[in-house]
């Protein structure tokens, strides 16, 4: 993707705001695109990194009270929640 930045383009301060939100969505929704295309196997690792995580946070809280009343596991618990 290079070094480019998303920027505004000089319509900004000529279009009526709505105008201005529909570019900004529609250029979001671009570079989005641009993104999956060219990371797009970056991305699905760290989707399957996050989906990892949320599963550990899952089995956390169905286990709340087990380990709640454990000493031993409220300090790792307090930081990973």
């Amino acid at each position: 993707m290079g070094k480019e930045i998303w920027h505004l383009t000089d319509g900004f301060n000529k279009l009526p705001a709505r105008d201005v939100l529909k570019n900004i969505v529609r250029d979001d929704r671009k570079n989005y695109d641009r993104a999956e295309l060219e990371l797009g196997e970056d991305i699905k690792l760290l989707d399957y990194a996050i989906i990892l995580y949320m599963e550990s946070l899952q089995a956390a809280y169905r286990l709340v009270d087990k380990w709640k009343s454990n000493v031993s596991n409220r300090a790792p618990m307090a930081f990973k929640i």
